[in-house]
């Protein structure tokens, strides 16, 4: 009985050796696996973080834009509105007052602007 329990005890530590060697190759190839879906996220997370830093600048660029052709259209005294009702303030008073300012007949032929 001795040598059957003998075989049975260093059958057992054999088994559980090559359990705990599978556990750790398991364990090492778990770890590793790991690894790489963390760099693979980092990287894609770095790349959208980059394509939203390019977003926001355009974004600001085109703020900027927009605020100056804002200044250039609405300008107190020298935008484009204000430019364009003063001559249309003037155009009015000469048509009300019978002057022509002769704008609209560059030419002198009589026949306006073409």
């Amino acid at each position: 009985m001795a040598v059957s329990r003998s075989n049975s005890s260093s059958g057992r530590a054999g088994a559980t050796a090559k359990n705990l060697a599978s556990l750790r190759r398991i364990h090492a190839t778990a770890l590793s696996a790991a690894d790489a879906k963390h760099t693979e996220l980092q990287l894609a997370v770095s790349g959208r973080y980059g394509d939203l830093v390019k977003c926001s600048d355009g974004a600001v660029e085109m703020s900027e834009r927009a605020a100056e052709l804002r200044r250039v259209l609405l300008g107190e005294e020298d935008g484009v509105v204000a430019r364009l009702a003063r001559l249309a303030t003037a155009a009015a008073a000469a048509a009300a007052t019978g002057h022509d300012d002769g704008r609209d007949d560059a030419d002198g032929d009589g026949r306006g602007r073409r």
